[in-house]
């Protein structure tokens, strides 16, 4: 994919870029998982005009604003980069409640989201789990 910027352009490697900002979340953010949605989740690289992350992490403020000004100063990036950061109760409160509706997506989920890609998890540890892995 080719970005403009002045006179030159500059050809960026999609699959690097995706990279590049999936370890720096993991490095400077420590989320619980980070899933990849939109035209990248979807393989249409040629369609690609954004990145469209979804995050799951605890400890995070409290207004959505407040969690993107903090993504905006902690993560480099060369092109757009839409990051939703969710707590995981909030997060799976919806999921669960896009499952109730027979698949249907939610109006707080992008109709992209069937698409996912889950790029990073940590596993961890909930009282109602049956079972633990190491």
């Amino acid at each position: 994919m080719l970005f403009f910027s002045g006179v030159r352009h500059v050809e960026l490697d999609i699959e690097k870029e995706i990279e590049s900002i999936t370890t720096q979340l993991i490095e400077k953010y420590c989320p619980e998982k980070i899933i990849l949605f939109g035209s990248a989740a979807q393989g249409d690289r040629d369609q690609v005009n954004d990145l469209d992350f979804l995050i799951i992490k605890q400890d995070v403020p409290f207004y959505g604003i407040d969690r993107m000004r903090e993504l905006d100063e902690l993560i480099e990036r060369n092109m757009a980069a839409d990051m939703l950061v969710y707590r995981p109760a909030f997060f799976f409160l919806i999921f669960d409640s896009q499952n109730k509706k027979g698949g249907k997506p939610t109006k707080n989920l992008p109709p992209s989201f069937p698409y996912a890609s889950c790029l990073y998890s940590i596993l961890l540890f909930y009282p109602g789990n049956a079972e633990r892995r190491t």
